[in-house]
């Protein structure tokens, strides 16, 4: 009897989230293109949070500074889906250009800044209001964009005019042009005084934003997309998307240091705020590979629901949610039809739930 009370607690104590209680765990906001939802991770337990209904083929997605707000780009439906992070649920959406791409959030202005790839604008958003402020007309085909920390600039790739615009988020005008061809994602190092523009061309290329000065060209793997810069700087992470690979790029040399397999055609990469681990969204496969940043390798294989194409990673709540049922159990589980948000594949020979 006694053995039996053992095996029992010890049971109960291994189904237990793997979080201590109130810790702090980040959440993975991944956006899905195909199912037309928002999927929320825990970064710990890789379970999940929330399945969020949002716009038509939904695309980019960015944080505010204090992961209370997440802003989904709708390309199908010209909208943005602004989300309460707390809740989990939509609380607005805002018509914005049409087949709306990317989005980026200015911390210093509390605007939001989407492009629009099919009105050669770019839509800004006022956070406290939730309403259009302003549309500030480009050229052709705005795609990507970023903000410097700060929030004062914005820069924005604008993949046929083969330019980086740099706006000047106190006024939204344009008051620098870098040219580079076929520019396709931005990211901006922590410190803002590198930027960093994809192209399809197989090149990575460095700006330098004090000189407004495009640097010697990176060559990274085929069809570059998505961009990130590990939080202390010393990184920028390259999603390739024709060779199922990223490049990892060292930002002392700019020169690839490593190569890392992932799933199929990925778009979308994040960095933990911790700088420890890296989220790629693999479209093709619905995945996300975990990555971690130090070794360089893969460590876990999440399912993400349905063509992920963008990912964020914000604050979560202080305290780990109530088990559901699952909780932190590892059961292993036999796969039948389509696989659920949320599953680790790869633990080994068998499937992993968490």
């Amino acid at each position: 009897m006694k053995k039996q009370w053992l095996w029992m607690v010890l049971a109960i104590f291994l189904c237990l989230p793997l979080v201590p209680a109130g810790s702090h765990a980040e959440r993975i906001y991944v956006s899905n293109f195909n199912s037309d939802r928002v999927t929320v991770l825990d970064s710990v337990t890789y379970q999940v949070a929330a399945s969020i209904p949002v716009g038509d083929q939904p695309q980019g997605i960015a944080l505010n500074v204090d992961g209370s707000r997440a802003y989904c780009a709708n390309r199908g439906s010209d909208t943005v889906s602004v989300i309460d992070t707390a809740l989990n649920s939509v609380i607005a959406t805002i018509a914005v250009g049409a087949e709306p791409q990317d989005v980026a959030y200015s911390a210093s202005q509390n605007r939001v800044y989407v492009t629009n790839n099919n009105s050669f604008t770019i839509s800004v958003i006022d956070t406290t209001t939730n309403t259009l402020a302003q549309t500030i007309t480009l050229g052709s085909w705005p795609y990507g964009v970023a903000a410097d920390a700060g929030g004062a600039r914005v820069y924005v790739a604008m993949l046929r005019l083969w330019t980086v615009h740099a706006i000047d988020t106190a006024t939204n005008t344009v008051v620098a042009n870098v040219r580079m061809r076929f520019p396709i994602s931005i990211a901006v190092s922590p410190s803002g005084n590198r930027a960093y523009a994809s192209g399809n061309f197989n090149a990575v290329m460095p700006i330098d934003t004090s000189a407004n000065l495009g640097l010697d060209l990176i060559t990274v793997g085929n069809n570059p997309s998505g961009l990130a810069v590990r939080p202390n700087g010393s990184r920028v992470y390259v999603t390739n998307t024709d060779d199922d690979t990223i490049s990892v790029i060292d930002t002392a040399s700019d020169t690839v240091v490593s190569t890392v397999a992932v799933g199929r055609e990925p778009s979308g990469v994040a960095c933990h705020p911790s700088g420890q681990t890296v989220y790629v969204a693999n479209a093709s496969d619905d995945t996300i590979s975990v990555i971690d940043a130090d070794s360089c390798s893969l460590i876990a294989t999440i399912f993400a629901g349905e063509g992920p194409v963008d990912i964020a990673v914000g604050p979560g709540p202080s305290s780990p949610p109530p088990d559901d049922g699952g909780g932190g159990c590892f059961i292993a589980t036999a796969a039948y039809g389509s696989p659920q948000p949320g599953r680790s594949i790869s633990s080994g020979s068998s499937e992993t739930d968490f």
